[in-house]
């Protein structure tokens, strides 16, 4: 199963206050890329195991909806757009992987964010 990088890959750090350059700034992702000279390089991610399933509903109805966290209502039109049912804690658990994915997409503007 294909697992996606984080929000700390997809997001391009904030530049130093002595870096001048105008050219865009390249997302760690990008970086990584760029070092391992690969255009389809994809970092090492850990095994997820039996929650697959869950990250999969997780990328399919957010991971974020824009600059909040996947609401209760989100999920419970998902379910029912998609004919699913999700347990009280499957839904609890993608609202809490929603609310770090924001977090760590704000820290990870930091030019010095360590890995999650």
């Amino acid at each position: 199963m294909y697992v996606r990088h984080g929000a700390w890959l997809g997001t391009a750090p904030d530049r130093h206050e002595s870096d001048k350059s105008k050219a865009p700034s390249k997302t760690r992702a990008q970086r990584l890329k760029d070092s391992a000279r690969d255009e389809f390089f994809e970092p090492h991610m850990p095994p997820v195991g039996v929650a697959g399933y869950l990250l999969e509903h997780f990328w399919k109805v957010g991971p974020t909806m824009g600059d909040a966290v996947i609401t209760n209502g989100e999920l419970r039109d998902y379910q029912a757009n998609m004919g699913v049912h999700l347990s009280p804690w499957e839904c609890g658990t993608l609202r809490r992987l929603s609310a770090e994915y924001l977090g760590e997409s704000h820290r990870a503007t930091k030019p010095n964010c360590p890995a999650p």
